[in-house]
């Protein structure tokens, strides 16, 4: 019996440890230790970004819940990846919204009495506005009834049997002086209506707003500015008590980052030199503090399934063939070699920049710059501009000008051998001898062998074009009508170095049997004649004048009417 007596006493004791162990795991538990990190990096792409952290942990033996503030409300809980080094066990890891802290709720709560004070307050103003509003309703009624009495009153209306003339004039007299007394009234209390309406409206949009920040306090916040802290729980197991670095990351869609381009020439050398910027965006809702940066060329909100193609079928339609002269057209014509570029200052005290500190990698889908310094970037969104890459450009140059629609001479370079640059299209600024000049873009999705860039008007060299005369007649036999022009171009070089000039204009085209164009005089340009494009490749020295001829004649009948503008 003793013995019995013995050992019910030990059952009883080892369960009652063990309910004081599994009572302190839940409070361990349901207090999970918030531990404040900042993104170490982050890979940012055309749309979205990837942030890392890291943090370095003691972990008890045993099952913890981490929680790591400083994260985005605005991550993908679907791409939270973890990992780390030491020697624990990854159990789960879950995105979180909390208040930093909890209060007890109850009927003296400082905040509930505050907000409680405000809301008897706004609602007593709000019932004296109602009962303003009822007056001025009473009011107006009565001015509406008052005035439907004199409208109806039989003098007025002419319907009385026995009205002197005397009497229907102060009649009349009174009704003019008393519907403009009405009127009057009627405005004001229009205008005083309207008005206290409007404060009523106000007072209930502040009540409501009232009523939240009481919601606010019963769910939890200490405070009526409390934020709520967003979180990654992570859970871990180790069998001893050890140090450990945790690491995970997650996708967010709110950061992004364009490319653009500074392009800069000098009238000192023959070359250009381009650097790559990119334009980063943030709104994360995390300031990004001392962190390293990679920008990837990838874009993860395009989806990464491959199409599929579907059956294509043959339908008729109708179409309107463009002849106009395209830009395509004048790419084809020749281009004159410049020279290489000259060298460049690389005196060591000169200032760096980002894209000193910038490398390249490309992989089978993207490409990646990675800087090599820290950056801090607000959540402002707001654009941040860092130098990733600066390229000194072997180009040629040549000028193109059509005057036919505008009589400037266009600067381009064109640029072989651009594949390996790892350029994507973007906006590029122009600038010569450091002063900003225009705009243009850079496109390297075009499949051709060169790239070309344009980089902006050149107002030292002139160009004029002038119809020269112009003849018309009709035919005697046929009745057929012939008009025949000649235009004269003439270009001139104003500045203190030659260059080389592609000039375009053309000649009509016809769509028509009855109407024929012949080309009387193409003064020795390039002609084709599938796109009337005539192109002359000129050489102008330094202050030199050139002048060229070409002209036309169109032989239509006299009864139709063809477009003047040519």
């Amino acid at each position: 019996m003793k013995l019995k007596s013995i050992l019910l006493l030990s059952v009883f004791v080892t369960l009652s440890l063990l309910l004081v162990t599994l009572s302190l795991s839940k409070c361990y538990a349901d207090t999970a230790p918030t531990i404040k990190c900042n993104p170490s990096r982050a890979t940012v792409y055309l749309s979205g970004a990837q942030l890392f952290y890291s943090q370095t942990v003691q972990l008890a033996a045993g099952v913890t819940d981490l929680s790591f503030s400083g994260v985005s409300p605005y991550l993908d809980p679907a791409t939270i990846i973890t990992g780390g080094k030491g020697n624990f066990t990854i159990l789960d890891a879950q995105f979180n919204t909390r208040y930093p802290e909890n209060i007890e709720t109850k009927a003296d709560n400082p905040l509930l009495l505050k907000y409680q004070k405000q809301i008897k307050v706004k609602q007593d103003s709000s019932y004296e506005l109602y009962y303003q509003l009822s007056l001025i309703q009473a009011h107006k009624d009565a001015l509406a009834v008052e005035k439907e009495f004199l409208q109806n009153n039989p003098i007025i209306k002419g319907t009385a049997k026995k009205d002197s003339l005397a009497l229907v004039k102060d009649a009349f007299d009174y009704f003019r002086q008393r519907q403009a007394n009405i009127d009057e009234e009627w405005n004001k209390l229009l205008r005083q209506q309207d008005k206290l309406t409007a404060q009523k409206a106000q007072l209930e949009t502040d009540i409501q707003n009232i009523n939240q920040l009481i919601a606010k306090v019963q769910s939890g916040a200490p405070d009526e500015n409390a934020q709520p802290v967003y979180e990654i729980i992570i859970s871990v197991s180790a069998d001893a008590a050890t140090a450990a670095t945790i690491e995970f990351s997650y996708y967010t869609a709110s950061a992004s980052w364009v490319p653009e381009y500074d392009l800069k020439a000098s009238s000192t050398s023959t070359g250009i030199t381009l650097i790559q910027k990119a334009r980063l965006i943030q709104n994360t809702y995390v300031d990004w503090k001392n962190i390293k940066l990679t920008l990837s060329t990838g874009n993860p909100a395009l989806g990464n399934a491959r199409p599929q193609l579907n059956p294509c079928y043959i339908t008729l339609v109708n179409y309107i063939r463009d002849e106009s002269l395209q830009y395509n057209d004048l790419e084809k014509a020749p281009v004159t070699t410049g020279n290489t570029i000259a060298q460049f200052d690389k005196n060591e005290d000169n200032a760096k920049f980002s894209y000193d500190y910038a490398s390249v990698q490309q992989n089978m889908v993207q490409v990646e710059y990675n800087i090599d310094l820290a950056y801090n970037i607000p959540s402002d969104n707001k654009p941040h501009n860092i130098a990733i890459q600066k390229k000194d450009i072997d180009a040629q140059f040549q000028y193109y000008c059509i005057p036919k629609l505008d009589k400037d001479a266009f600067l381009q370079a064109r640029i072989s051998d651009w594949e390996d640059m790892n350029l994507i299209y973007g906006e590029a600024k122009i600038y010569f001898d450091n002063s900003f000049v225009g705009k243009s873009y850079i496109n390297p999705n075009d499949l051709d062998d060169t790239l070309n860039i344009d980089l902006g008007r050149d107002k030292t060299i002139l160009v004029e074009r002038k119809l020269e005369k112009e003849k018309s007649k009709t035919g005697f036999l046929d009745g057929n009508k012939i008009v025949s022009r000649n235009y004269t171009i003439t270009l001139r070089n104003t500045k203190m170095s030659n260059v080389s000039i592609m000039l375009f204009d053309q000649l009509p085209l016809s769509q028509q049997k009855d109407i024929t164009v012949t080309a009387d005089e193409t003064g020795g340009a390039a002609y084709t004649e599938s796109t009337g494009l005539l192109a002359w490749n000129m050489n102008l020295k330094s202050k030199d004048t050139r002048t060229v001829h070409f002209g036309f004649t169109i032989k239509y009948p006299s009864s139709i009417e063809i477009n003047p503008v040519l």
